[in-house]
């Protein structure tokens, strides 16, 4: 047995937000702060963007959703967020009800 510590092989494959990322806190029609980034597209055509909503009990920081959006990020700007009570975001989850105003 060695006393090496653990290889982090989620941390090592799933990209992080880099400076390229523009964090931003957006604010919804019934006053509750959503977290979200925006993330500057590589590819063609100038003006697409891809919005990424994760699922119940995901946030914007989740390894998914970071894999998602730098694949999609090859070939789009992506916005990404995280839905109330959820990540960084303020508020309570409505499970769903409410929602529709994050997106």
């Amino acid at each position: 047995m060695t006393s090496e510590a653990p290889s982090d092989f989620a941390h090592s494959c799933v990209p992080s937000i880099t400076s390229s990322v523009r964090r931003v806190a957006l604010l919804t029609t019934d006053g509750v702060r959503i977290q979200a980034a925006y993330e500057p597209g590589a590819g063609l055509p100038k003006g697409l963007a891809v919005v990424l909503a994760h699922g119940f009990t995901g946030a914007l920081e989740r390894p998914a959703l970071r894999r998602a959006a730098a694949a999609f990020a090859q070939v789009a700007s992506v916005i990404t967020f995280s839905f109330r009570g959820h990540g960084g975001s303020g508020g309570r989850s409505t499970v769903g009800d409410r929602e529709v105003l994050d997106l």
